[in-house]
């Protein structure tokens, strides 16, 4: 065989050398792809395993945090919802009615008569006992068991408890007992006992469920009264859970985590059992574990720098807005967020945050009127018996004045008497000041003007180491306002400056017109065009934003203990707020507080001449006139105040009673006197008849219930009105003027 050439030998020794390095080639992109295959694999499971685990534990741990808060904040409901329900039980059993209802011993008489004190309690049982425990009258949904409800009263009185939980016909209460006692100082009489039962139902079982996110079930005693579980699960491991702390149990196939909460003192309480599902929880890491492995095939496919793109880009902000969205859940108002960019998640986080912060201020506003409505209705609900009984210690103090005959001491006892009525009734209108209940008596008001008035009030009021400076503005339009609540709101303010300036300092008052769209006008209030605004600022110590969140709330302070009730502020607040304005603080803790008062500017003139009637003497008066009052003491003072003046006065407990007087009479009846409010037919059903039947009589409507409705009916019924409380003096000045309303008076003129 021939040998071959060099040249030919080199060719071969090329191309062998080329294939080689051809199939090398081949073999290392094999091996780097695998590489990247393995390397992508194992980063895959590696994050599923870690990011599984991690989640888990997340999870877990967000669950238990859940359920504590939820735990704290569920005692700190039952804590703040004791102090309101021992509140309440105390306000009832402190009525006159039921001291009087429970003297009488009679059962019939006392289940009758509480049937409208248990409806205002807003207690789901309501139970009043003798001094030994019998009961005397029962009211509720259950009310009707009352050997149960009897044998849970002698258990609870025999531990001594005067609150206790009752299990009665499987419906559980917590239940308030108060005693009632009539009279005062050694004469202190015992006349019973007063429970109050406000129950846990399945309402108020399934809000907590939906306000913690979780289940809820309610154990006494080893029962379970109540759950949110489904029906026919199995509860065996909630009863032997038996200690503080969260808990890992099992419900038939599904896992929770438990904690307990105890709703009261004793160890005997009711226990309030929370239950987070953690297999509902977790039921999403099937999924992660697809989304995880998908991501590593799209990161081998793609590769790592679109990946990297897509995630600072895309992925990054949308984990910052979820954060977040969390933290706002979790209440934290103040999470930091930050918009990169101008692109869609840019502007979704900007939105955001614009959103949390209009929610946080209509969260706070809503909390906020929602105490202020509780109030209300409480204090509206006592207003009628307070002036109804002011109305008896006033009047009959007026009608004892007269009879003094001159004898100095008496005199000076019955003078106290009608000053401790004064300041009952300044302290009710100051009460339902901060309530919005008042009948304002507005009117075109120069707030320079009361300014001027009172300048030399408030420069005593301030003390001479505090220097005032007064800016009236010029050409300033009026306001509609009830000048004695202005004058109220202007002096609560100038001694709330003073305060905060215990070592003397600089109060400054001025007046301004600005238009609505310069003002921070309160949410879901329609800003008027120009508001008169009266700034209050002092050099003082100044406060806390979390102060300032507070402020106006009712018996909020911060002065020491006997320095303040708390009701300053929060009256100033009502009265600007009826006034149909709002009120601006800004305040700097060293440096000082400002209040803004701002009122809607009106076009209709103030009054610069006032007509002061001269109080003449008594003269003899004729007529016949028609009181109508339930309150028999209230119906007595205003028949004697009346046949006083030498009006011929007829009387009747109620609407009923009223026709019948009127329809005996063989002369017509020139003014009937009614209370608006009154069993079996009230004043505005009484008004509708004679209306009908009676269509020239005139009519004059006094109450106690101080509202705003009160006056809208008087409006409405063109009929004259008289709120409580009231003196005989006042009354026959009123009736004086309905019947002779062109009778000359005595002027005095005041510019």
């Amino acid at each position: 065989m021939p040998s071959s050439s060099p040249v030919e030998e080199s060719q071969a020794q090329s191309a062998s050398r080329e294939e080689i390095r051809k199939f090398s080639g081949a073999s290392l992109r094999a091996k780097f792809m695998l590489a990247m295959v393995l390397v992508t694999s194992g980063l895959t499971i590696g994050a599923l395993v870690i990011v599984r685990a991690r989640v888990t534990q997340h999870i877990q741990e967000q669950v238990q945090r859940d359920l504590k808060n939820s735990s704290e904040y569920l005692r700190s409901y039952e804590g703040r919802r004791a102090e309101l329900v021992d509140r309440m039980a105390k306000l009832v059993a402190d009525t006159p009615l039921l001291k009087a209802l429970l003297t009488t011993r009679d059962a019939a008489t006392i289940q009758d008569g509480t049937k409208s004190i248990a409806a205002v309690s807003g207690a789901q049982l309501f139970v009043a006992t003798d001094p030994g425990g019998k009961i005397l009258a029962s009211h509720g949904t259950q009310a009707s068991d009352r050997a149960q409800i009897e044998k849970s009263i002698q258990a609870s009185m025999q531990a001594g408890r005067q609150r206790d939980w009752w299990l009665v016909n499987g419906h559980l209460y917590d239940v308030v007992l108060t005693p009632v006692s009539a009279g005062a100082g050694a004469e202190t009489l015992d006349v019973g006992m007063l429970a109050c039962g406000f129950e846990i139902d399945p309402n108020l079982v399934r809000e907590i469920a939906s306000l913690t996110d979780a289940d809820v079930v309610v154990r006494y005693k080893d029962s379970i009264i109540l759950s949110t579980l489904p029906t026919g699960a199995d509860t065996s491991e909630v009863r032997k859970v038996q200690a503080a702390g969260v808990h890992d149990i099992r419900v038939g196939d599904e896992r929770f985590l438990l904690t307990e909460v105890i709703l009261g003192q004793e160890a005997s309480s009711p226990i309030l059992v929370l239950l987070k599902s953690y297999d509902r929880a977790t039921a999403f890491l099937t999924v992660l574990n697809w989304i995880v492995i998908s991501i590593g095939l799209i990161a081998v496919l793609a590769g790592l720098g679109l990946a990297y793109v897509i995630s600072n880009r895309f992925t990054m902000p949308l984990r910052e807005l979820l954060t977040g969205v969390q933290a706002l859940q979790d209440g934290m108002y103040d999470y930091p967020l930050e918009a990169r960019g101008n692109d869609e998640a840019a502007q979704l986080t900007d939105a955001f945050a614009r959103m949390r912060t209009a929610l946080q201020t209509s969260q706070e506003q809503l909390l906020r009127s929602a105490r202020m409505e509780a109030l209300g209705r409480l204090a509206g609900g006592v207003a009628h018996d307070f002036n109804n009984l002011i109305t008896i210690i006033s009047g009959y103090g007026e009608l004892a004045l007269d009879k003094s005959s001159g004898d100095p001491q008496l005199t000076s006892f019955i003078q106290e008497i009608r000053k401790a009525g004064e300041r009952a009734t300044g302290l009710t209108r100051q009460l339902l000041a901060f309530s919005r209940k008042q009948v304002l008596q507005a009117q075109p008001l120069d707030l320079n003007a009361i300014l001027s008035n009172i300048n030399k009030m408030l420069r005593v009021l301030v003390g001479e180491d505090v220097q005032l400076v007064i800016v009236q503005g010029a050409g300033m339009p009026t306001v509609m306002a009830d000048p004695g609540q202005i004058e109220q709101v202007i002096m609560n303010l100038t001694a709330n400056a003073r305060d905060a300036m215990p070592g003397g300092g600089t109060l400054g008052m001025t007046t301004s017109v600005q238009s609505g769209d310069a003002l921070t006008v309160p949410s879901g209030e329609k800003a008027a065009e120009r508001y008169v605004v009266l700034a209050i600022s002092d050099t003082g110590t100044g406060m806390t934003q979390d102060t300032i969140k507070h402020i106006f709330e009712p018996f909020f302070t911060t002065k020491a203990p006997g320095k303040g009730t708390g009701l300053g502020l929060a009256t100033v607040y009502g009265i600007v707020q009826q006034s149909g304005g709002f009120l601006e603080v800004q305040s700097e803790l060293g440096k000082g507080t400002t209040f803004r008062v701002c009122l809607p500017a009106v076009e209709t003139k103030p009054k610069t001449v006032a007509d002061v009637v001269v109080a003449a003497p008594k003269q003899r008066a004729s007529g016949v006139i028609l009181v109508v009052e339930d309150e028999e003491p209230v119906r007595r003072l205003a028949i004697a105040g009346l046949q006083e003046r030498g009006y011929t006065v007829l009387a009747a407990a109620n609407g009923r009673e009223a026709l019948a007087v009127i329809a005996a009479q063989n002369r017509p009846v020139d003014l009937i006197v009614t209370d608006v409010i009154m069993p079996e037919m009230g004043g505005r059903e009484l008004f509708d008849v004679l209306k009908r039947d009676y269509p020239g009589v005139k009519v004059l409507f006094m109450s106690g219930y101080t509202d705003r409705s009160l006056a809208e009916l008087g409006a409405e019924l063109e009929a004259s009105l008289m709120p409580k409380p009231f003196t005989p003096t006042a009354l026959a000045q009123k009736v004086g003027d309905i019947l002779e309303p062109n009778k000359a008076r005595t002027e005095v003129k005041i510019s």
